[in-house]
C-alpha cells in the first residue's frame, strides 16, 4: 500500500526489524495538542485517550507535549492529561524539562522581538486581515493569527489565508518562518520551530533523538517531522493532510494512522503498546 495514503498498517511500509526495534526504545513520546489530542476544531478527545496514555506512563515512557499555544496554556492542558513529560511551547521557543514537579524554570529558546512583533502586527492589519482575522494576544515570541470563525471555521481554508499572509509579509521573509496547523496561522523567527525546540530538549537532557517519537497533523509540524525522522525516531500523522504526507513519503518510521485527531493518536499509541508488549 503506498505511503501516501492515510493507513493503519502492523508495521508501516518500508519498516524493517530494525525500526521496529528502534520503536521498543522509545523513551519519549511529543504530542501536539490541537488537532492531535484534541478533535480538529481544538474541543474534545478521544474517550480512551486518558486510559492509554496513563498506561503507557506507568511503564516509564515519558509523554510530553510540542505546541504553537503558550506556555500558561500547554502547562494547563500538560495537568489536565496529568502528563509526566517536558513542554516545548510557542512552536520551539519555550521548554519547560520537568512542569511535573517545576513549572517555573523555563528555557526561552528563541522568538521574535517585540519590535519584530510589532512590524508583523502593522503590516496585516495595513493589509485588512484585522477585519477577516485576530491575533492570539498571550503570544510572547510568535505571531499566531485566528480566523475569525474559530473555532468553527473550516481547517482546509487556512491554506489559502497562509498564502496571503506568505505574500504580505514577503519583506520580512528572511528573518521569519510562517505555517499553519488546523487551527491557526504561526509567524515564528526564522530558525525556532518544533523540530527546534524538539531538538534542544534531547542536548539539554543528553538524549538522543532516536528514543523519540512525534505525533501531529499539520504543516507546523513539519519541522519536528523532519528532526525527529532525521535524528532515527518515529513520527505519526493523524490528518490526511497532503503537504505533509508527501514530506513525509521518505521517511523510515512512520505511522498514517486510520482515524484522524485524538483517535488518532489513540491509534498510534495503540500501536506502539502492541509492539511494547504493554
Amino acid at each position: 500500500m503506498p505511503l501516501g495514503t492515510l493507513t493503519e498498517l502492523p508495521a508501516p511500509k518500508g519498516a524493517t526489524t530494525n525500526a521496529i526495534q528502534i520503536l521498543k526504545n522509545l523513551a519519549y513520546i511529543f504530542c501536539d495538542i490541537d488537532g492531535t489530542l484534541t478533535g480538529n476544531n481544538g474541543r474534545g478527545h478521544s474517550s480512551k485517550l486518558l486510559d492509554t496514555l496513563q498506561r503507557l506512563m506507568s511503564h516509564g515512557l515519558k509523554i510530553g507535549l510540542v505546541s504553537g499555544r503558550e506556555t500558561l496554556t500547554v502547562l494547563a492542558v500538560h495537568r489536565i492529561f496529568d502528563l509526566n513529560g517536558p513542554i516545548i511551547s510557542e512552536n520551539g521557543a519555550e521548554l519547560v524539562l520537568d512542569p511535573r514537579h517545576d513549572e517555573t524554570q523555563r528555557m526561552k529558546i528563541g522568538g521574535l522581538s517585540l519590535s519584530q512583533i510589532a512590524t508583523i502586527t502593522q503590516r496585516l492589519e495595513a493589509h485588512g486581515f484585522g477585519e477577516r482575522c485576530f491575533i492570539d494576544p498571550e503570544k510572547k515570541h510568535l505571531v499566531t493569527l485566528y480566523p475569525n470563525e474559530f473555532p468553527r471555521h473550516r481547517p482546509e481554508d487556512l491554506p489559502i489565508l497562509c498564502e496571503r499572509v506568505i505574500a504580505v509579509l514577503q519583506p520580512l521573509a528572511n528573518e521569519i518562518e510562517i505555517s499553519y496547523s488546523s487551527a491557526a496561522i504561526d509567524i515564528c523567527a526564522r530558525g525556532v520551530n518544533k523540530g527546534t525546540g524538539i531538538q534542544k530538549m534531547c542536548e539539554t537532557l543528553f538524549e538522543p533523538l532516536s528514543v523519540v517519537a512525534f505525533v501531529g497533523d499539520s504543516v507546523n509540524d513539519l519541522p519536528a517531522f523532519e528532526v525527529v525522522s532525521r535524528g532515527g525516531g518515529w513520527v505519526a500523522l493523524v490528518r490526511n493532510e497532503p503537504a505533509v504526507k508527501s514530506c513525509l513519503q521518505t521517511c523510515p518510521r512512520v505511522y498514517y494512522a486510520r482515524a484522524s485527531a485524538s483517535e488518532g493518536a489513540v491509534k498510534f499509541l495503540e500501536f506502539f503498546s502492541r509492539h511494547r508488549n504493554l
